[in-house]
């Protein structure tokens, strides 16, 4: 962040529910939390759908070696539910305190487009777009990872296995206004030191003028063509302004963000 900047959010919303892999999510924001001084929110998403399904009359649980076990009722889910918010609640105050940030913590029961509803444009949302491993190795994708389409003119921040730690910053421009706002993003969030590399679309303004764009004042910055960015080389995080993401230029883009190399944040 840049001396004497603004703070670029109001609050670091940490997205959570009964799949997601909730140390990934709330390293990431309680470090965001911390570096801009803001308070760290932990938002609960209680499934309905989750309940609803548990007391189907062929909704059966299958236990470790595979074995049918009796059918839970909506008492014993509802239960088991209760469990796991009040563990998702001290993961939270844990990572405040650790981060020594200011917390919070809500639980809201619904749909994602109700809970992206709660929140303010100023917010930024960090979410693991899939579930925890199953079993030690399947992962689906998560709960929360629809907020990625609703949200398209919100700040998300999408978390892949491991919390970000710094490492630079990639961000990605294109002609649209958005990207303006993805730049602004970047010089942000690259603390002081770290390399900014900026991938240029179709359209955007000259590598020459990139260099010296001011959000990205006092950063050692490079430029090259989105044609030569190589995805298996990704690393600290990528800004991503969503208008490539609906771009042809971007499919490759795109694809990457099902299952991301590393923190993205989608900049609308």
């Amino acid at each position: 962040m840049t001396a004497g900047s603004e703070r670029p959010f109001r609050r670091i919303v940490a997205a959570l529910d009964a799949t997601s892999d909730s140390g990934s999510v709330l390293d990431t924001a309680a470090m965001l939390a911390a570096r801009w001084r803001v308070e760290l929110l932990g938002l609960y998403l209680e499934d309905m759908e989750l309940l609803q399904l548990c007391v189907h009359p062929v909704a059966r649980q299958i236990g470790f070696a595979g074995a049918l076990e009796p059918q839970a009722s909506a008492a014993q889910m509802q239960a088991a539910l209760r469990v796991m918010e009040r563990r998702a609640a001290r993961l939270v105050q844990d990572a405040a305190t650790h981060r020594n940030v200011a917390s919070s913590f809500q639980v809201l029961r619904g749909r994602v487009a109700s809970a992206v509803a709660a929140l303010e444009i100023s917010d930024l949302l960090v979410v693991q777009p899939v579930s925890r491993p199953f079993a030690g190795y399947f992962r689906v994708r998560s709960t929360w990872s629809e907020s990625t389409g609703p949200m398209r003119r919100r700040p998300v921040l999408l978390v892949g296995g491991r919390p970000w730690g710094g490492g630079g910053v990639t961000v990605f421009v294109d002609a649209s206004p958005a990207a303006e706002r993805a730049l602004a993003v970047a010089g942000e969030i690259a603390g002081p030191g770290e390399p900014i590399l900026v991938v240029r679309a179709e359209g955007a303004p000259a590598a020459e003028v990139m260099t010296r764009h001011p959000a990205l004042a006092g950063h050692a910055v490079h430029a090259i063509a989105l044609g030569a960015w190589d995805v298996r080389r990704a690393g600290g995080m990528l800004v991503v302004p969503t208008t490539l993401l609906d771009a042809p230029a971007g499919a490759r883009l795109a694809r990457a963000l099902d299952r991301p190399p590393c923190p993205v944040m989608l900049v609308g």
